[in-house]
């Protein structure tokens, strides 16, 4: 846990900055690193507007072209002008109640993850996330899940679509159910002391919560 806050507070800061990215002009390529589900490693370079939902086209180091199935995939980490940016491929819950499982998962960027006991994910549909005209869409939605050790999918905690009269409505419906172990912070979010744009905040809260004060020290560096 001594080195738990730390990467926890990175991430948290990373978290509130992940809307600005964004990977634009689709010529200029970006080393990647994939991991597939056996465990091997695969790197090169994919252009920086790629959709990976079906494919990944490898540019290996030796010049070789790849074309990678998106289900063979484990996660894959980006380096970028943000950072090196993971997205694994994440079971997820369809519906907001937590009762059906889609039946494909999606890449999620990686927002916390182990050691924390929650892992938090922030996920944009990737054809209008990315690219020129991406912000101006009207369809552009940003989501961000949650999965607790041991549960079988991610569940959505926040929705929120580009010109949407209440975005905090899909948050406060089920930020509150899902952090329901923890009563004073789902009366915080119910009651709107936090909203969908203090997710990340709430994360922070709940993990200083699950692990203990004693073990979440802030860096004030």
């Amino acid at each position: 846990m001594k080195n738990l806050a730390f990467s926890l507070l990175c991430i948290f800061f990373f978290g509130l900055n992940a809307k600005a990215v964004s990977f634009d002009g689709g010529k200029d390529l970006i080393p990647i690193s994939i991991v597939m589900n056996d465990g091997q490693i695969k790197k090169g370079k994919v252009k920086s507007k790629f959709d990976p939902e079906n494919k990944i086209v490898l540019q290996q180091e030796d010049g070789k072209v790849e074309t990678i199935a998106s289900e063979d995939v484990k996660e894959f980490t980006l380096s970028t002008a943000q950072g090196e940016l993971t997205y694994e491929n994440v079971v997820y819950y369809k519906n907001i109640k937590n009762t059906k499982i889609a039946s494909k998962p999606i890449f999620m960027m990686v927002m916390v993850r182990e050691p924390s006991p929650l892992t938090m994910y922030y996920q944009v549909p990737w054809n209008f996330a990315y690219g020129p005209g991406a912000a101006a869409s009207m369809y552009n939605t940003t989501n961000y899940y949650a999965r607790r050790q041991g549960e079988p999918a991610a569940s959505l905690l926040s929705s929120v679509m580009m010109g949407q009269v209440n975005p905090n409505a899909v948050f406060k419906n089920a930020a509150p159910e899902y952090f329901a172990d923890y009563p004073e912070l789902a009366n915080k979010i119910k009651n709107k002391t936090y909203t969908y744009a203090e997710i990340m905040t709430v994360a922070m809260e709940y993990i200083k919560w699950k692990v203990g004060a004693e073990n979440f020290k802030e860096n004030k560096n």
